[in-house]
């Protein structure tokens, strides 16, 4: 495979509204040497003259281990999860999130359930915000938010950045900065115990806010909010022209200051609006880090959106002014990191030490490159650019990143995710991915690739929404010592009455891909299932290797019902006719310890009732399973099948199997159906007990 550059504009999705019209219509007819650049005072676009031309190394990173890891359901309800938020809310010592699903206008966190497996099903959530009511015109456009004890009290309060839309009725408009005031550990779990307190009002219709953080950014002891976005009323469409209503403000990076008196800190009127950069054209994924050393917290943005302009795009180090005076409430002075790559919207940076040598490094990606920005511990500080190209495997648009030790060598490792391309992000791309440092990061051999997810095509059926991974947290998730992945999806959505509906809709029922982790289990073997008094039981979601993406860990299948942890089969599989055919997917594979003789095949199956707006039912109840490669029995199938229940279906014949290990085989028929058990049986008339 070429590694090619994508073929479309990287700002190709920028028409959001006009997409979602697209789809209401479409789905209603079928139901490298160089230092840092010159260094300004926040200019408008990047400083003039050549920024040098980076280091680019040639492609030689090889492919490690192509079995994905363990995708567990954390939370899928609702539309749009568009952040991830973390903090401990309810003081147990483990971190929570909170996700706001854009296209539903919930604010929900999601509470960490502690070890056990439990931590392996759906997460217990509470409802923190919403309009207050659901009803046509009350959107507000929740795009981004943050965890942190913003009033002082000891207890975590939520803020959000909300946006500009020209399409209220499915996302809502409120451009601003809005607070949540969260209660104490104990009562967290009760959605009336958290209070809303409103809009910052010096935030309101100024820009688009889309990113959100809580930071103590003068060093005085209390949380502020930090916060960017793009122009008002920009990303229009397109042919990039401004939507009707918007003001043209830019939301640049901006910090609001928690109030000193704590009397006055639940008082928005009384946070105060200071502006780091008043002019960037994107402030989104920004991070803060101390980059030179002085003590005090730096910030770094990639700049790049729809609406930002090709020639502005940028990355910049803004120096922390220092201390709590005058100069930290002015904008601050900003430093390209120049590059040669073209940046597709909203990129993410992350800040580590990459080469152990004391000084934090800066890492951001493209769709064709890995670029690292080496620090050279120099005074003023100076920056190298080097750019690797990233492997056929995961050359696509790209936008969460992050640095971590995920093989637990010392050496801090890129965790990265990709986004879909006009829908599609396919089977044969790493839709989320760690580049393992092997100890020379500003050399491209310097890397192996591990997959952690393999891409699922074209998960949707609305034109130009897709797979979309937004953000990434790098946590041990299940207390086992070594670090896992969360991360959320924007867009993998099924709504059984067509996929695009207004939040609004009574009786919405949505199932998707909104917020998971990813188990680490490097060095892991996973075991087989033994036979037992004739009986050999094989979990569908514990599979011995993962052979793609096709299968999908949910937990539990069904909306927000409790539920068994299984598979299903929820992705952009296009069957012709309705059905795959038995090497239509790799699938899932499942070793199993047998005495020897004659087996019935089992398998448990859920079928829904409805699926997206033209599957369900006896159209998603059949599956493929086959051992050691023998002939494929189809499992399921039958007319008018179970609807929205579990049911144990058999193989019509026995399989001869002789004693020892074999390897059974798990592939996806029909789109839609689930699997939580397969079962062996010796005695041709037993049935598997629930």
């Amino acid at each position: 495979m070429e590694l090619n550059p994508p073929t479309t504009d990287h700002r190709r999705d920028t028409g959001r509204g006009r997409m979602i019209l697209t789809g209401l219509v479409l789905l209603g007819a079928i139901a490298a040497g160089c230092t840092g650049g010159e260094s300004t005072t926040a200019p408008d676009g990047p400083p003039d003259g050549d920024p040098g031309t980076p280091t680019t190394a040639p492609p030689a990173i090889p492919v490690v281990d192509r079995s994905p890891w363990r995708m567990h359901h954390i939370d899928g309800r609702f539309r749009g999860a568009n952040a991830l938020g973390a903090a401990d809310v309810d003081g147990d010592g483990r971190r929570d999130y909170v996700t706001n699903y854009e296209f539903d206008q919930r604010w929900i966190l999601a509470l960490h359930p502690g070890d056990g497996a439990a931590v392996r099903s759906s997460w217990p959530t509470v409802e923190i915000w919403r309009p207050d009511q659901l009803v046509e015109g009350s959107g507000k456009n929740p795009e981004s938010t943050a965890l942190g004890d913003f009033d002082g009290d000891g207890n975590v309060d939520a803020a959000g950045a909300h946006g500009f839309s020209d399409l209220p009725q499915f996302e809502g408009s409120a451009p601003g900065v809005h607070v949540v005031w969260g209660p104490e550990a104990a009562a967290v779990r009760d959605p009336s115990a958290w209070t809303d307190a409103g809009w910052i009002p010096v935030t309101v219709d100024l820009g688009h806010p889309h990113w959100i953080s809580a930071h103590d950014v003068n060093a005085d002891g209390l949380t502020d909010i930090v916060y960017g976005g793009r122009r008002h009323g920009g990303a229009g469409g397109y042919d990039m022209e401004d939507l009707e209503g918007g003001n043209g403000s830019l939301t640049g990076i901006s910090w609001l200051e928690a109030p000193a008196d704590p009397a006055a800190r639940r008082d928005l009127a009384a946070w105060r609006l200071h502006r780091i950069d008043a002019t960037t054209p994107s402030g989104h994924g920004f991070v803060f880090a101390d980059l030179d050393g002085d003590g005090d917290d730096d910030l770094v943005d990639a700049n790049a959106d729809f609406d930002t302009p090709q020639d502005q795009e940028a990355v910049y180090f803004y120096e922390h002014p220092g201390g709590d005076g005058p100069e930290v409430r002015g904008e601050w002075r900003r430093t390209l990191l120049p590059t040669t790559s073209d940046f597709h919207a909203k990129p993410s940076v992350a800040v580590g030490d990459l080469d152990r040598d004391g000084d934090p490094d800066i890492v951001t990606q493209t769709a064709r490159h890995l670029v690292v920005f080496r620090n050279s511990g120099e005074r003023p500080l100076r920056f190298e650019t080097v750019e690797i190209p990233k492997p056929p495997q995961i050359a696509q648009l790209s936008r969460p990143v992050r640095l971590a030790d995920i093989d637990r060598d010392g050496d801090l490792d890129v965790v990265g995710m990709l986004v879909h391309e006009d829908g599609d992000l396919p089977a044969d791309k790493a839709a989320a991915y760690v580049l393992l440092n092997e100890g020379r990061p500003f050399e491209a051999d310097g890397w192996q690739l591990l997959p952690v997810k393999w891409g699922s095509g074209v998960t949707m059926l609305i034109p130009g929404f897709g797979e979309k991974w937004d953000q990434v947290d790098v946590t041990d998730v299940d207390g086992d010592g070594d670090l896992d992945i969360v991360a959320n999806c924007e867009e993998w959505w099924a709504e059984p009455r067509g996929e695009v509906a207004p939040f609004y809709t009574p009786g919405l029922s949505t199932t998707s891909v909104a917020v998971v982790w990813f188990e680490n289990r490097i060095g892991e073997e996973p075991a087989d299932a033994e036979e037992a008094a004739g009986r050999v039981a094989v979990q569908a979601e514990e599979p011995t290797e993962a052979l793609d993406s096709t299968w999908v860990e949910r937990a539990p299948v069904r909306g927000d019902d409790s539920g068994t942890v299984a598979v299903q089969a929820l992705n952009g599989l296009a069957p012709e006719a309705g059905t795959l055919p038995p090497d239509g997917t790799a699938g899932s594979r499942h070793g199993v310890q047998v005495a020897g003789g004659d087996y019935i095949l089992w398998a448990r199956v859920w079928s829904p009732s409805a699926w997206s707006s033209s599957l369900g039912g006896d159209a998603s109840d059949s599956v493929w399973i086959s051992i050691d490669g023998g002939p494929p029995a189809l499992l399921g199938d039958a007319p008018g099948g179970p609807d929205d229940q579990w049911t144990w279906v058999r193989s019509p014949e026995p399989v001869t199997l002789g004693p020892g290990r074999h390897d059974l085989t798990l592939r996806v028929r029909e789109r839609g159906v689930a699997v939580d058990r397969i079962e062996l049986l010796a005695d041709p008339a037993a049935v598997p007990e629930d």
